[in-house]
C-alpha cells in the first residue's frame, strides 16, 4: 500500500530514467527507506508487473540514489530493437549495460566502486579518485578480475572495461599536435559492427593470438602499452603506429549510443561529466605515460628504509667521514620537501695564514636506494621528480624522499665535496676532496629568513660563515661573467610568467582552483626583478590584475646558486683528473657570431632598439645563436655557466642522472680504499658485494682491470627523461596560463565582448609574408605569435592587444589590436 501511494512520483521519476529495453526498474529507496522493514523496487514495463526484495541494509547507504536496476537478465523481455537478451552474449551485455550506467551518472545518480579496486584503470586517469570512478562505472559482473587479466598475458577483460579503456584513449587524444587518429572512420560508431569486430579478436584469443588480432604483449591492465601505440612516433620520424584494434571502435560506438560526438573532445567532455576526469586533467600528462602514483611495492621499500637500519658500505670500508664538527646551513623555499643540499665554510690555519674551505654537502640519496632495489628502479621509471602548476610528483615516496634521505635536521648522510677559491673566484683543483660523510644540520633557513639575516647584519657577525659564503658567490658570479656565462649578456632575460594553482574556496570554477601568475627570469643573473602576484579574477570579486611589483634581488639565491655551480664544476674537474671514471659532463659550445654575419649586424641593430630600455628585442633575437647543450662522458667547456667542466650531482632525490653520478663517484671512491686494503695486506670485508664496487669483487682482488666499471650506469636513459619532463613542465605552464587569461576574459562585466586590454612589444617578425610577430605581454610574461591586422610592424614597437578569447585545452589564444592615445604601432 505504501508503494501504491509513490506510484505518481515513482512515474515522475521513470519518465526521467526510461530505459532503452522497455523495462524500467526504480529503486524506492529515499522515500520507502523511512518507514518500510524491507527496501522494495518495482517494475513497471509494458510486462506484467514483477516486484523484489533488496535487504534495507543495502538500500540505506544509497537513500538519495534512485538506482536503476537491470532485470533484463531475469525475464525474456525482447529490446526496442527487437534484440533478445537471451540470445546476446557477454559482451553485448557488458557493453549496453555500462551505456545504461553511464546515462544513470549523468542524471546524477551515485555508485560506489567495489573495495579495494581492482588495477582495471591506472593510467587511464590522473587521481586514484578518478580510477575509482571509471571502476563504478562497470557493471557488477565486470569488476571482478579474471584470473590472468591483471599480468598482462590473459584473456582481454569485459567489453565494458576495453570501451572505457578506448574512451580515456580518445579522450587523450583532445588537443594533441599531430595526426587525430580517434576522428570518425567509415561507419565508426556502429555498435554492432564495434562488437563483431571484438568476437573477431576473441576469436583469434582463443585460436592461440593471430599476431593482426592480438597485440605482442597480451593484454594488460596497465593503459600504458595502449598509448605507445598513439601518442609516440615511429623510428626515424613520422606517423604514429596504428592504434588498437576494437577499443577505440568501442568508444566511438558509446558515444555514438549516449548521442555525444565521436570525437576526442566528446570523449573528455563524457570523461569530466562522469568525474573520471577533472575539469583540468592534465591530458599531456597521461599521454606521456608518467607515474601517478607509487606501487604496493615501492611503497613497502620505501617505508622499509626509512624505519630499519641500512647497509653502509662506505662506513663498512672507513670512507664515510665524520663532519658533524661543521655548521650547516640549508636554505630553500618554504614549500621545499625535498631537500638536498647543505653549505659549511671552514676557516683553518696552515703555514701561518689563515684559509677558507667550502663545503656543499649532498643528500646521500644512493644510501637508501643502492642500485638493483625497489627505489633504485622506482627512480629509474620516472627520471625526475615533475613540478606542475598543480600538482607535483616526486622521484621516491614521501617517506624517505622528503625524510630520512634529504638533510631535514640532525645526523644526517651526505656526499660532501670541499674546495677553496681564490680572490678572483676561480676553483683550485688541488684543494678539491670529495667524501661520504655525516653531517649536523644547524639551520633549516628558507630564502626569506636568510635574506633577513644578511640585512639584519647577523651573517656577518655571530653567523659570520654564512656573510663569507656570500662573498665567496658573489666572486664566483664575477668570475663566470669574466669567461662569458650567459649573465655576462648585455641585455637581460625576459621575464616569463609562471603560473601556481592551488586549492582556495574563493576560486569561481567548480574545483576551486585558483590560478596565480609570477614573473621570473630564467636565471637569477644578479638582477632577478620578479613580479607580484596577480589575484585571480573569475571569483565573484571583479577584481583587475594588479600591476607588476618588483621585488629585490635574493643574497641567498645568489649563494646557493653558485654554490652549487661550483659543486658541479669541482666534480667535473675531479673526475677528468683522477681517471677510471665516466660522468656526465654537460657542455654547450660558444655562440658563434662571426660565421653568421647579417644576423650578427641584425642583432647589432637590435641591441640600439630601445624598447622602454629593456632590449626585449635584441634579447629574444639572440636565442637563434644559443648552440644545444650536450651530455657527453668526455669533459668539455658549457659556455652558458663559463666553466670548462661541468657535471650536475646536486639533487639526487629529485633526479636520477643525478643519483646515478651519486653511485659512480662512491663506487669509484670504494674502489680505491679496496685496492689500498689489499696493497697493505689487509682484508677486504667479507659483507662487500659486487654492486657496491661497481665490477666484480674477484676481479679487485685478482688484480684484473679488463672489466669496465659501472656496467650498470646508462647516463644516456636519465636525460631523456629528464627531456621529457621538461615538456610535460613547459606544456602544463602554457595551460594555465591559458586558464588565467580565460578567467580574466571571463571575469569581464556582462556585455562587454572586447576583451581585456595588454600593452604588448614586438619582439620580432617570423614571417614577413603573412605579417607573423612574436610580441610580449609585460603584465603575463608572455610570448605570442599575433598576425597583423594593420601592416608592417617593427621591433620594440609598443602595441595594445585586446584578448578576446581563450582555449586552454586547444592553446588557442584569440587577439586583435586595438586603438591607443598615442597611435597604433609606435612606441609610447
Amino acid at each position: 500500500s505504501h508503494c501504491h501511494q509513490l506510484l505518481p512520483k515513482a512515474s515522475t521519476m521513470l519518465k526521467k530514467y526510461r530505459r532503452r529495453t522497455g523495462v524500467a526498474v526504480v529503486a524506492i529507496a529515499a522515500s520507502c527507506a523511512s518507514f518500510l522493514p524491507v527496501g522494495a523496487f518495482l517494475l513497471i514495463p509494458a510486462a506484467p508487473v514483477r516486484t523484489g526484495v533488496i535487504p534495507s541494509q543495502q538500500c540505506a547507504p544509497h537513500a538519495r540514489d534512485l538506482c536503476l536496476l537491470s532485470a533484463a537478465r531475469e525475464t525474456q523481455v525482447a529490446r526496442d530493437d527487437g534484440r533478445d537478451i537471451e540470445t546476446e552474449d557477454a559482451d553485448t551485455r557488458s557493453f549496453y549495460n555500462l551505456a545504461e550506467r553511464i546515462r544513470l551518472r549523468l542524471s546524477g545518480a551515485a555508485s560506489d566502486p567495489p573495495e579495494p579496486p581492482p588495477s582495471y584503470f591506472v593510467d587511464c586517469a590522473s587521481t586514484a579518485r578518478g580510477e575509482a570512478a571509471l571502476l563504478s562505472l562497470l557493471p557488477p559482473e565486470d569488476t571482478v578480475l579474471r584470473d590472468g587479466e591483471d599480468g598482462g598475458g590473459g584473456p582481454s577483460p569485459p567489453a565494458a572495461v576495453l570501451t572505457l579503456h578506448g574512451l580515456a584513449l580518445m579522450g587523450m587524444q583532445f588537443g594533441n599536435v599531430g595526426r587525430d587518429v580517434a576522428g570518425s572512420a567509415p561507419g565508426a560508431g556502429d555498435a554492432e559492427e564495434a562488437l563483431g569486430a571484438l568476437r573477431r579478436f576473441r576469436a583469434g584469443e582463443a585460436a592461440g593470438g593471430a599476431p593482426e588480432a592480438r597485440d605482442d604483449a597480451g593484454w594488460s591492465s596497465r593503459i600504458g602499452a595502449r598509448k605507445s601505440h598513439l601518442f609516440r612516433r615511429a623510428p626515424g620520424g613520422g606517423a604514429p603506429p596504428p592504434p588498437p584494434l576494437h577499443e577505440m571502435e568501442l568508444a566511438r560506438a558509446l558515444l555514438a549510443t549516449l548521442k555525444r560526438r565521436r570525437s576526442p573532445k566528446g570523449a573528455r567532455d563524457l570523461l569530466v561529466a562522469t568525474g573520471a576526469w577533472a575539469a583540468h586533467e592534465d591530458l599531456g600528462l597521461l599521454r606521456n605515460g608518467w607515474p601517478l602514483r607509487f606501487t604496493k611495492e615501492e611503497e613497502e621499500a620505501a617505508a622499509a628504509a626509512a624505519e630499519t637500519p641500512v647497509y653502509d658500505a662506505d662506513a663498512l670500508l672507513g670512507i664515510r667521514k665524520d663532519l658533524r664538527r661543521l655548521k650547516v646551513y640549508v636554505i630553500d623555499s618554504a614549500s621545499t620537501n625535498e631537500v638536498d643540499d647543505g653549505v659549511s665554510l671552514e676557516a683553518f690555519e696552515e703555514g701561518g695564514v689563515v684559509r677558507q674551505r667550502i663545503w656543499i654537502h649532498i643528500a646521500d640519496a644512493g644510501q637508501y636506494a643502492p642500485p638493483g632495489s625497489a627505489l633504485w628502479a622506482a627512480a629509474r621509471r620516472r627520471g625526475t621528480s615533475l613540478y606542475l602548476p598543480h600538482n607535483s610528483f616526486g622521484m621516491f615516496p614521501s617517506s624517505v624522499g622528503a625524510g630520512v634521505m634529504g638533510l631535514n635536521g640532525g645526523d644526517c648522510r651526505a656526499l660532501s665535496l670541499g674546495c677553496e677559491i681564490d680572490s678572483d673566484g676561480a676553483l683550485l683543483p688541488d684543494t678539491i676532496t670529495i667524501t661520504p660523510s655525516i653531517v649536523r644540520v644547524t639551520y633549516r633557513l628558507t630564502y626569506v629568513d636568510a635574506d633577513e639575516m644578511f640585512a639584519e647584519g647577523s651573517a656577518y657577525a655571530e653567523e659570520w660563515q654564512l656573510g663569507a659564503l656570500l662573498q665567496a658567490a658573489q666572486r664566483r658570479r664575477a668570475h663566470r661573467i669574466a669567461r662569458g656565462s650567459a649573465e655576462a649578456a648585455p641585455y637581460p632575460p625576459v621575464p616569463r610568467g609562471v603560473p601556481s594553482v592551488r586549492k582556495s574556496r574563493a576560486a569561481g570554477d567548480g574545483e576551486r582552483m585558483e590560478v596565480r601568475i609570477r614573473l621570473e627570469v630564467s636565471h637569477n643573473a644578479g638582477a632577478n626583478e620578479t613580479a607580484a602576484v596577480a589575484p585571480v579574477p573569475g571569483n565573484g570579486r571583479r577584481k583587475p590584475a594588479r600591476v607588476a611589483e618588483t621585488e629585490p634581488v635574493s643574497p641567498s639565491a645568489l649563494l646557493v646558486t653558485e654554490a652549487m655551480i661550483l659543486a658541479g664544476e669541482a666534480l667535473g674537474r675531479w673526475g677528468g683528473k683522477v681517471g677510471g671514471l665516466a660522468l656526465p659532463y654537460r657542455r654547450q659550445p660558444a655562440p658563434d657570431q662571426r660565421a653568421r654575419e647579417f644576423e650578427s649586424e641584425y642583432l647589432k641593430m637590435l641591441e640600439k632598439t630601445d624598447a622602454g630600455g629593456s632590449g626585449l628585442c635584441a634579447t629574444w633575437y639572440a636565442r637563434r645563436f644559443n648552440e644545444p647543450a650536450s651530455v657527453g662522458t668526455e669533459p668539455g667547456p658549457h659556455a652558458g655557466i663559463g666553466l670548462e667542466a661541468y657535471v650536475q650531482w646536486s639533487s639526487p632525490i629529485r633526479r636520477y642522472c643525478d643519483l646515478q653520478v651519486h653511485c659512480a663517484v662512491k663506487r669509484h671512491l670504494r674502489r680505491a680504499k679496496v685496492l689500498e686494503i689489499l696493497a697493505e695486506g689487509g682484508e677486504v670485508p667479507g659483507s662487500l658485494t659486487d654492486a657496491d664496487l661497481g665490477v666484480p669483487l674477484s676481479a679487485l682482488l685478482d688484480g684484473r682491470d679488463d672489466v669496465p666499471p659501472d656496467a650498470d650506469i646508462n647516463y644516456g636513459e636519465s636525460t631523456g627523461l629528464q627531456k621529457g619532463a621538461r615538456q610535460l613542465q613547459n606544456k602544463s605552464q602554457a595551460y594555465w596560463m591559458l586558464e588565467f587569461v580565460r578567467r580574466l576574459i571571463a571575469d569581464l562585466p556582462e556585455g562587454d565582448t572586447d576583451g581585456r586590454t595588454f600593452r604588448a612589444t614586438v619582439l620580432g617578425c617570423t614571417d614577413s609574408k603573412n605579417l607573423l610577430y612574436v610580441v610580449y605581454f609585460h603584465d603575463l610574461g608572455l610570448e605570442k605569435i599575433y598576425r597583423s591586422e594593420r601592416g608592417n610592424l617593427e621591433p620594440g614597437d609598443v602595441i595594445w592587444l585586446a584578448l578576446s578569447g581563450a582555449d586552454p585545452g586547444l592553446g588557442i589564444l584569440r587577439m586583435s589590436a586595438v586603438a591607443t592615445p598615442v597611435g597604433f604601432g609606435r612606441r609610447s
